[in-house]
């Protein structure tokens, strides 16, 4: 990236124009301890190739063979609220280093959050230098997951992984090139000393080498991630399509009123029907219901072994949620069903509609284990930085549960255990979704599990009163 801005400058020098570029790491320490560093390597200071005219943002005035000074900027920023300030002017080149999120392993696990795509809007909003005919914006990263928007805008529009070009025609606008590589692990060995990789992926997991290594584009966490990626990354491959996928329709035709309806972008996925002779509960994560939002999750456990037997995840209106609810509830025997009923959240919605409106008989009612401060119990179970990493520990321990392999068990929604391949632990130790994904169908799970476990309490020692309808 630091040749094309030279390239460049070379480039605008031919035609009289001082060329006015910036190169954005997404962290201050990220951009000093690495980018500007990187830079100054190949353009040091006070030397024939220019000199650093500003420290803290860092600028730079690159001289090219002519003797033309032209201008480079290093700045940092997530988000475009990030970039605003310094983007509102106009450039003939712009650099986004490590626009994916990475993760290198070790004493400081430095992290590498990457960049937003509204970021990326904007810069490119600002690629308009005057005198500029052909201005460009670079990119580099780790290989991007399938699901990172550098992926899906760049990358698979090509149809190839590893080098692709699209041009795209817009009316009005002189027709734009993008053009991607992929640089394999061969072609950089040469370049490093005999074992250097060996001793760097030593103690790695396994899908961490597959992605930064052998270039896999995978989804993981690429901070502190909650649980073993390698055994997810097993688990994954143990899970298998649902045998039904569709709706669930209202009918007089039997005696539960329910008829299953396939179609390939319903709401419910079921593996296996249900059994009168099992006990069955529901967690349930509720969203708002908005196109592009968060999505509304369900899942529904085998009391016996907290084994998934059905889910259903999309995005719907509280209220109506709560009628899908009530129909997986009595398809599975009136499961228990436990929603999220944090203060405000649109879990309170699905409460009410499925107590007082639908009547449904068995709702998990949250009782408090800390005795010294007694609390009202509430209907559902509410997630806050007490009982958050408590429902996620249990998320934990049942994957424990399962062995490295899923020698005593499996998960097997493939869905479920990509969102907890980018489920981890941030900076401010609060425990969520990898930026740009979703943990919806984690929490719904948690929340399962947790009925579970108390719902098989409850029927051991009925006075405890964990659950109650």
């Amino acid at each position: 990236m630091v040749w094309r801005v030279f390239f460049k400058a070379v480039q605008a020098s031919k035609i009289g124009v001082s060329l006015r570029a910036v190169i954005m790491r997404d962290t201050y320490r990220n951009l000093e301890d690495s980018t500007f560093k990187t830079w100054l390597r190949w353009f040091p200071d006070n030397s024939m190739m220019g000199y650093v005219s500003k420290s803290n943002p860092a600028d730079y005035q690159l001289r090219t063979p002519d003797g033309r000074l032209h201008e480079v900027l290093f700045r940092h920023g997530q988000t475009a609220q990030d970039a605003s300030m310094f983007l509102s002017t106009e450039y003939g080149f712009i650099g986004l280093e490590e626009v994916a999120p990475a993760y290198v392993p070790g004493g400081e696990q430095k992290v590498s959050p990457g960049m937003s795509e509204e970021l990326f809007d904007l810069a490119y909003s600002r690629l308009r230098q005057e005198g500029i005919a052909e201005p460009e914006i670079a990119l580099t990263s780790n290989p991007p997951s399938r699901t990172h928007w550098a992926s899906k805008r760049i990358i698979d529009k090509s149809g190839d992984e590893r080098h692709g070009t699209m041009v795209f025609n817009l009316p009005g606008v002189s027709p734009v090139t993008w053009e991607h590589w992929f640089t394999p692990t061969s072609e950089n060995k040469a370049n490093l000393r005999p074992g250097y990789y060996e001793e760097l992926t030593a103690t790695w997991p396994k899908i961490l080498v597959r992605r930064f290594v052998d270039g896999e584009r995978v989804d993981m966490f690429t901070g502190t991630p909650r649980f073993n990626l390698d055994q997810l990354d097993d688990l994954k491959k143990l899970s298998v399509s649902p045998s039904f996928r569709g709706l669930l329709t209202a009918t007089s035709d039997n005696l539960l009123k329910i008829k299953l309806y396939e179609k390939d972008e319903g709401y419910v996925s079921m593996w296996t029907p249900p059994d009168l002779r099992h006990r069955y509960v529901i967690g349930a994560d509720v969203a708002e219901g908005v196109e592009g939002g968060d999505y509304s999750a369900a899942y529904v456990l085998d009391v016996a072994d907290a084994s998934i037997v059905a889910s259903w995840h999309g995005h719907m209106e509280p209220a109506m949620f709560a009628e899908e609810l009530t129909k997986l509830g009595n398809l599975y025997g009136r499961a228990m069903i436990g929603v999220e009923n944090n203060p405000g959240g649109h879990g309170n919605l699905v409460l009410h509609k499925l107590s007082r409106d639908l009547g449904y008989p068995h709702i998990y009612t949250h009782q408090p284990a800390d005795i010294r401060n007694p609390q009202q119990n509430r209907l559902g179970m509410r997630t806050d930085q007490r009982t958050k990493p408590m429902m996620v520990d249990g998320v934990g321990e049942y994957l424990q549960s399962l062995g490295p392999k899923g020698e005593h068990g499996r998960v097997v929604d493939g869905a479920l255990v990509q969102e907890l391949m980018t489920f981890g632990i941030m900076e401010n130790g609060r425990c969520e979704a990898q930026a740009g994904c979703h943990d919806d169908r984690v929490i719904a799970f948690a929340i399962a599990l947790l009925v579970q476990q108390r719902s098989g309490l409850s029927r051991i020692y009925p006075s405890a009163r964990i659950a109650a309808a």
